[in-house]
């Protein structure tokens, strides 16, 4: 993968550890952070069938391979044996060997033997990382969905049929019925605002970006566009140099920007919004019911030239004095 199909095999040896650094240093940056329960909360929002299946798997698991029995009678049959007793140490022995007997570590066991240690380190590991995004999760959800199926009885298997009815709504209700993305387990670069900013920008023959919020516009405008069109500062200037340049758009953030500008009409959008889990985790189980999270938002400043507008194609907004 890091040496794309192997056309740069170059990168095979450095690849992995340059992969290292950079996740490292995002852990330092925190730059998308949350709570160390964040991908419990998402197990238990939109996979607690699997998640609960995974955890009684994870004891089934203990229960089978649990020594102590074992040692304990094995104790007992060496104390009796010391004192003597013979039947005692006969008894001892009989209840090992027919009861307390280890389950053999064959393929299928050394498996799920995998699979939880597995489960329980990406558990753990991602609970430790600071970069908590949704898609994270199946990393934890893979070795979840092996445990889950871990010694499957007819209680068991009625239980995850009702659980895939349970899977089968959440993502119909993930996918369609929200109106936003007020949901944990939705994230995305920028809001449906950008559509308009976008068909401004497409109007537009300069643009200033006087914000060190743009992203996602440089995937967007590369190349040739960015060169040509965009003007980018990476942050508040001052307006003697933003009407040097004479842009028909300006783009700042909301919380670094100007009250107005002359000749410009101004209107707020929204850059990018998300399910806020800081805002939200003091009732998270007043949300699972309601689902009616607290958002967070970052919020750009549009000014644009008389007419751009009508230019782009879009109705005219109200100029914000």
């Amino acid at each position: 993968f890091y040496s794309s199909f192997g056309f740069h095999p170059e990168i095979l040896e450095t690849g992995v550890f340059k992969a290292y650094t950079h996740w490292a240093s995002m852990h330092g940056m925190c730059r998308i952070c949350g709570p160390w329960f964040f991908y419990i909360l998402l197990f238990l929002l939109y996979e607690i069938p699997i998640f609960c299946l995974a955890l009684f798997g994870i004891l089934q698991f203990a229960d089978r391979h649990n020594p102590l029995p074992g040692w304990i009678a094995r104790a007992n049959t060496w104390i009796h044996t010391r004192k003597g007793q013979s039947d005692g140490a006969e008894g001892a022995s009989k209840v090992w060997g027919n009861h307390l007997a280890p389950v053999p570590w064959d393929k299928k066991e050394l498996f799920f033997l995998f699979c939880v240690l597995w489960f329980l380190a990406t558990l753990a590991a991602y609970a430790y990382i600071g970069e908590k995004v949704p898609w994270l999760i199946v990393h934890q959800l893979v070795p979840a969905i092996f445990i889950a199926v871990y010694l499957m009885s007819r209680k068991k298997t009625v239980f995850a049929l009702a659980g895939c009815v349970f899977l089968i709504l959440m993502t119909w209700h993930v996918a369609f019925i929200p109106a936003d993305v007020n949901e944990p387990i939705v994230q995305v670069q920028n809001s449906e605002d950008m559509r308009k900013v976008m068909a401004l920008i497409d109007a537009s023959d300069s643009v200033v970006i006087a914000s060190e919020n743009y992203w996602p516009l440089p995937w967007y405008y590369y190349g040739d566009i960015w060169n040509e069109k965009m003007h980018f500062y990476g942050k508040r200037i001052d307006e003697g140099a933003i009407f040097q340049v004479n842009p028909d758009m300006i783009i700042t953030h909301d919380q670094s920007s100007f009250v107005s500008l002359q000749g410009y009409d101004k209107k707020t959008y929204k850059l990018s919004y998300w399910f806020s889990i800081y805002d939200n985790e003091n009732r998270i189980p007043e949300y699972y019911v309601k689902r009616d999270g607290k958002m967070g938002s970052i919020n750009i400043d549009i000014f644009t030239r008389p007419g751009l507008y009508d230019k782009a194609g879009l109705t005219s907004p109200v100029a914000i004095v």
